[in-house]
């Protein structure tokens, strides 16, 4: 789903000039990315007194819930239709690095590209964990098994 979400998002995402893109790869930190980059973007709509604070998005929702990802979500018929009606400048993510973006990023001079990278050891550990807490129960599989 994630690779036909990327080459959905090459074929028909149009980047805007001052669009942010954060490029992760999976379990490599993008909500604890996500978060004070939401909140840097924001903090002149939401101010600094603490009446309006309240209605901060961080403070009811997860980050994935906040900044959109382009492979997520997309509809064959009309992919990338979700992310249109963004206000500029738009925070978005990717779990693609930085060479499978689309040129319409790479093309804006004033757009963001923020790689977030990890050792890759300790990607491989964090999604093996991830992935022992998320199988099914009384899996049959026999990778889970010699696990």
């Amino acid at each position: 789903m994630i690779l036909e979400g990327i080459i959905l998002a090459q074929q028909s995402f149009r980047g805007r000039d001052k669009d942010i893109i954060l490029a992760a790869f999976p379990k490599c930190g993008t909500t604890w990315t996500k978060a004070p980059m939401l909140a840097i973007q924001n903090q002149n709509r939401y101010g600094q007194d603490h009446s309006s604070q309240s209605f901060h998005p961080l403070l009811t929702k997860n980050p994935h819930n906040v900044v959109p990802f382009l492979e997520l979500h997309v509809d064959k018929d009309n992919p990338i239709a979700y992310l249109d009606p963004l206000l500029s400048p738009r925070l978005l993510s990717t779990y693609s690095s930085y060479l499978p973006l689309p040129n319409s990023v790479l093309n804006y001079p004033n757009a963001w590209i923020v790689c977030n990278a990890r050792n890759p050891k300790v990607v491989l550990v964090s999604l093996w964990a991830f992935h022992l807490k998320t199988r099914p129960p009384n899996s049959n599989n026999k990778l889970w098994q010699r696990t």
